[in-house]
């Protein structure tokens, strides 16, 4: 009741200040970055994997990107009847080489049954990759996609909930 303008305002400065930080340590725990961090690396494949199970890919592959020696993170694999398979490839990018990733995605993209690979990462490890393919974009026969990890986050997130209430309403028990 005897409040003051000046204290009003000084109030709503106080709340707000505390607000901003509490958004900004949340922004900052969303927004990990996967470079040199291989726990956090491992558990964005894990994410891939199992979003990859939930739309009803194959994702128990263990498979070395053609012709590259290397073993990609994750497939996504689809057998499409006698026709043959549809997978897709993804590579989450840490500290190791861009160059080495960029190669075994394009030795990746040259697989007839591979749709699109994939490079996975923060923010400035895709503005990276992407600068680095700007010269050989053409090479991946359009197959090229980035895919962010915060939004990989949140895409295990929303269609793990959303399974788990189709489930529920369904009465179907994970045990079957």
């Amino acid at each position: 009741e005897n409040s003051t303008l000046l204290f009003v305002d000084y109030f709503f400065w106080d709340q707000l200040r505390d607000n901003n930080t509490k958004e900004e340590t949340n922004n900052n725990t969303i927004k990990e970055s996967v470079v040199n961090n291989k726990s956090y690396h491992n558990e964005i494949v894990d994410y891939i994997k199992n979003i990859g199970t939930l739309l009803g890919y194959n994702t128990a592959l263990k498979g070395n990107i053609k012709n590259s020696g290397k073993i990609a993170d994750a497939i996504w694999e689809f057998n499409v009847g006698n026709l043959g398979k549809i997978k897709y490839v993804f590579e989450v990018q840490d500290s190791g080489s861009i160059d080495s990733l960029i190669v075994s995605l394009m030795n990746a993209s040259q697989d007839i049954s591979v749709q699109a690979v994939v490079a996975v990462s923060d923010d400035a490890q895709i503005a990276k990759i992407k600068q680095h393919c700007h010269n050989i974009n053409a090479s991946f026969n359009g197959k090229l996609k980035f895919w962010n990890i915060s939004e990989i986050e949140k895409v295990h997130t929303d269609l793990s909930n959303s399974m788990e209430i189709i489930n529920k309403t369904l009465n179907i028990s994970s045990d079957n």
